[in-house]
């Protein structure tokens, strides 16, 4: 049986990451950017799923589903330590579950 693609792993990693750090979101955005955030996440692994079982065009439509609900990730803040950051498209790269993106891959908004 042939290795999973590496792009299944890290998009796992990335849930694995951000599920409980979306925890500790103030309370008042708590719900609505977390559902927002999460749901662009899991849109994105559910439409990687979908291309890998398609082909053609129909393939290529669901990857840029997938592009789309990247960039919905990366545009929303993560806000651990009070400071707004934007995930950037390396945390799909080589990042451990157990670990956030380092500060190289991350750019904090002023």
């Amino acid at each position: 049986m042939a290795d999973e693609m590496v792009i299944f792993t890290r998009t796992f990693d990335l849930l694995a990451w951000l599920l409980p750090v979306t925890n500790t979101f103030p309370r008042a955005h708590r719900h609505t950017l977390t559902q927002r955030l999460l749901d662009a996440a899991f849109d994105l692994r559910e439409a990687l799923e979908l291309a890998n079982h398609r082909q053609g065009q129909a393939r290529l439509a669901k990857l840029r589903e997938a592009d789309e609900a990247l960039d919905r990730v990366r545009l929303l803040p993560v806000k651990p330590e009070r400071q707004f950051l934007l995930l950037d498209a390396e945390v799909l790269r080589g990042q451990s579950h157990t670990t956030p993106p380092s500060a190289a891959r991350r750019r904090v908004l002023q």
